[in-house]
């Protein structure tokens, strides 16, 4: 019933496996040009990953569309810089359609969104 040692302690499983061999480089910026590939979401939806620039209009119903879209690839067309010097991507399809329904393009919160792994760039 006494403490066990510190040397004579199990180690603990790796429950997933696959998701520890993640490349554990520090987030590159995304640039324009960029062919970029949408990941899982961060929470139950995306957090960094936006359909419009109005944020306080932003419906639950476009936050759950956006779900479907994991595993797309698309292409960094433009990047804005805001007011309080965070920068935002724009990406778009690479055969110009749209994502769902009139999403023609999307809006990326960059550092956060590649730190979550809610974006990941490809090339």
């Amino acid at each position: 019933m006494g403490r066990k040692s510190s040397k004579n302690r199990k180690e603990r499983p790796v429950l997933f496996p696959q998701d520890n061999q993640v490349n554990k480089e520090s987030p590159k910026e995304l640039f324009l040009g960029a062919l970029v590939k949408i990941g899982k979401p961060s929470n139950r939806y995306f957090q960094y990953i936006f359909s419009s620039l109005d944020f306080l209009n932003i419906k639950m119903d476009d936050l759950a569309l956006l779900s479907e879209l994991e595993g797309l690839s698309a292409r960094v067309t433009g990047v804005i810089q805001m007011v309080n010097g965070d920068e935002l991507a724009i990406i778009s399809k690479k055969d110009g359609q749209p994502f769902i329904n009139d999403f023609n393009r999307l809006y990326v919160d960059g550092k956060k969104a590649l730190s979550l792994g809610e974006i990941a760039i490809i090339e």
